[in-house]
């Protein structure tokens, strides 16, 4: 029975070595794909339970919600949840934190601050009228008054204005008033310059786009 030398043996080694640091980058654009695919999928979830909401609620939208989203709500958050989690198979809100997987993204890594997810403002409310009002109103802060939400009928330009977007540190720019509490790059990345976020618009499609004006 012929035996492999150790040179031969050398060589098998070196070009499984090679095969495999050739099979890596595509398995891990494959991994990111997967998530990318399930991050545009809960916002479509969350578009689908806008609908329903504001199709009991006499067209109108949920809300008063905070500018910044965390995944996770009660009574008192301001957030999707508070208003959605029973049309996404989630209990009602109470006065306990519960989690609201549908604001996650599987490509999260971590907070600024080193928070948990749960606890980052991983997506804006994001939707603004021409005159800057705020679709989904919002809760009672620094003295103000509450603002209620808008009907859905009041978006100006549904398949592209923006019901809920990533926010990074990129977005905000250098200062934020959310204590850190925001992811520290793009989750997906950069293309052409421009981060990549997930968006879910007011028609109900969501997609990941770049944010470079160009693209």
């Amino acid at each position: 029975m012929k035996r492999f030398t150790l040179i031969e043996l050398l060589v098998v080694v070196a070009i499984i070595g090679i095969l495999a640091s050739m099979l890596l980058p595509s398995l891990s654009r494959a991994r990111e794909k997967t998530k990318q695919a399930a991050c545009v999928s809960n916002l479509k979830q969350l578009g689908i339970t806008i609908f329903n909401f504001t199709s009991d609620e006499k067209d109108t939208l949920p809300g008063g919600l905070w500018w910044g989203q965390e995944p996770r709500y009660a009574t008192w958050s301001g957030t999707f949840g508070t208003y959605l989690a029973p049309y996404a198979g989630y209990p009602e809100a109470t006065n306990t934190s519960v989690s609201f997987t549908l604001l996650e993204c599987p490509s999260f890594t971590a907070a600024k601050d080193g928070g948990a997810v749960m606890n980052t403002k991983t997506f804006q409310a994001h939707g603004t009228n021409s005159a800057g009002q705020r679709y989904f109103g919002y809760p009672p802060f620094s003295g103000q008054d509450p603002k209620a939400p808008m009907p859905m009928t009041a978006v100006e330009e549904p398949s592209d204005e923006n019901a809920a977007c990533e926010v990074d540190e990129i977005i905000l720019g250098g200062s934020n008033p959310w204590n850190d509490r925001i992811c520290e790059t793009p989750r997906h990345g950069f293309r052409s310059g421009g981060a990549m976020r997930t968006r879910l618009f007011f028609d109900g499609h969501a997609l990941i786009k770049n944010t470079n004006p160009q693209n």
